[in-house]
């Protein structure tokens, strides 16, 4: 093949070319076997930051289709030198941000490691040989270039309150196509890799096939009629109007190397009327929920991401609580079978009892929350991470004033809020905390350490909560939430549990 013919073929419009159609090179066969693409081992990403103004604190996120985080992070040295060890299912394309949210990219391989140097104003080198390194330096300088959401509220109000669903799709369809032309001409102009040229197609097409299911979150409008309503429910819960869809070849196991759109994939379409029943709570049967794949990716149904849906840990974690074992049903309808030994895997350990508190183990992250709450030593602590731009955090924190005065009296319990400098800006946390707690007990940390106790207690979005015990210990199971009704009663079972 000539290398205009390569150009090509990794540059085809959209029009003419599946996602599918670009593929690893001599890596083609590992976006399809299993036995090729998943191997389990620690990557590393490491380097130095070179000038001044070294970060303190280094974050991967570890989001994945299943939304069970492996949140990571690490200290920079003085000397700007930086490790970090991440566990590995397959490889990822993703990154890591400092406390000022600078995002550095990766491609990673379990059991590889990816060295870079930052230099004084950013820019990031990677050493001879890494892969994707091209496609990696250009995410970190030039990704937000693609807009690749489409946002209904920028939509006049009075159109969007009467739009269709079908109207919608295909708004968001014209969108895509205008960012993919995009995409074929950044990978001609950049010299992408074949491999580099479908992992930037892969993030792009998933990024905005996502966009249609954010209709459904559209709040009431003026002019939005029962009548309108009630057909939007029905046109979401039809599997036609997800034609998009079916150009995400529902088999490459590539997806799987894209963690963060992977997590909001599995979300969303858990969480959509074509997997999930509204009115009883819960998902459809498997046997249903396969028909509706088939009827959204055709012939290669099932697809990955409604085996990946099937395990969202939040979502089987609430379903053994409720005494609810699916396990024997989805794996009828699964054909993977590193998805299906997966799920089997993590419905065994949701299976075993958990003890009702846990000790934490040593390390970073334990220190500085035994630090802080060294002055507590001997209560009942309840640990409540907000900030700011949190919507949800302000809103409990709001609701629950009356709450918050009684535990004021109580002797052997207290509540503790933090926030992280990065997320509340200090003016603005002064500013809410003199208005809205000024009588609370709150902790206003530096980034780094924010981050640590993300690590420790696994979360990266807020509000969070959790519940430490007299002697320290977690308790575990679902810790309520402040606005929730009957808190007390809720935490007073839980302590009971613990005895």
């Amino acid at each position: 093949m000539t290398v205009m013919a390569l150009i090509a073929l990794c540059v085809m419009p959209a029009s003419t070319a599946s996602a599918s159609s670009i593929r690893f090179g001599k890596d083609r066969e590992a976006v399809y076997k299993e036995s090729a693409f998943f191997k389990a081992g620690t990557g590393i990403v490491e380097g130095r930051f070179e000038g001044q103004k070294v970060p303190k604190v280094l974050e991967f996120f570890g989001y994945n289709a299943f939304q069970e985080n492996a949140k990571q992070a690490c200290l920079v040295n003085e000397d700007g030198f930086f490790h970090m060890e991440i566990p590995l299912e397959y490889p990822v394309f993703t990154y890591i941000v400092d406390e000022v949210f600078r995002t550095f990219y990766f491609y990673l391989e379990p059991g590889k490691t990816v060295h870079m140097t930052v230099d004084a104003e950013g820019k990031v080198q990677y050493a001879e040989g890494t892969p994707c390194a091209n496609l990696c330096r250009w995410m970190n300088t030039s990704s937000r270039s693609l807009n690749t959401q489409y946002h209904y509220w920028e939509i006049p109000r009075a159109e969007l309150a009467t739009m269709s669903f079908p109207d919608f799709v295909a708004r968001v369809k014209a969108h895509q196509a205008g960012i993919m032309k995009q995409v074929d001409s950044i990978i001609v102009a950049e010299r992408f890799s074949a491999k580099e040229a479908h992992l930037l197609r892969q993030h792009t097409l998933l990024y905005t096939s996502l966009n249609i299911f954010t209709f459904r979150m559209m709040p009431d409008l003026p002019g939005m009629t029962d009548e309108i309503k009630e057909q939007r429910q029905k046109d979401m819960a039809n599997p036609a109007n997800y034609e998009l869809l079916r150009q995400l070849d529902p088999k490459d196991l590539t997806w799987f190397s894209l963690p963060s759109e992977m997590s909001t994939m599995s979300n969303y379409y858990s969480f959509s009327p074509l997997m999930f029943d509204g009115e009883k709570g819960s998902l459809r049967q498997a046997a249903e929920i396969l028909e509706t794949d088939k009827a959204v990716f055709g012939k290669k149904a099932p697809s990955i991401f409604m085996q990946a849906a099937f395990q969202g840990l939040h979502l089987l974690e609430s379903e053994f609580l409720k005494k609810q074992d699916r396990t024997d049903e989805r794996l009828a309808v699964m054909d993977s079978p590193w998805l299906k030994t997966r799920y089997a895997r993590t419905a065994e350990r949701l299976r075993k009892e958990k003890p009702a508190a846990y000790t934490l183990p040593d390390g970073l992250g334990t220190d500085i929350l035994n630090r802080l709450l060294e002055p507590y030593r001997g209560k009942w602590v309840y640990l409540d991470f907000w900030s700011t731009g949190c919507g949800p955090c302000r809103t409990g924190i709001q609701r629950s004033k009356e709450l918050r005065a009684k535990v004021r009296e109580m002797d052997d319990f207290v509540i503790i809020f933090i926030a992280g400098r990065r997320d509340t800006p200090e003016k603005m946390y002064k500013s809410y905390v003199e208005q809205h707690m000024p009588d609370e007990i709150s902790l206003y940390l530096p980034q780094e350490e924010y981050v640590m106790l993300g690590v420790l207690f696994q979360f990266n979005g807020i509000p969070h909560n959790e519940l430490v015990t007299p002697d320290g210990k977690i308790a575990t199971g679902r810790i309520p939430r402040l606005e929730e009704k009957s808190f007390l009663e809720k935490i007073a079972r839980i302590r009971e549990g613990i005895k």
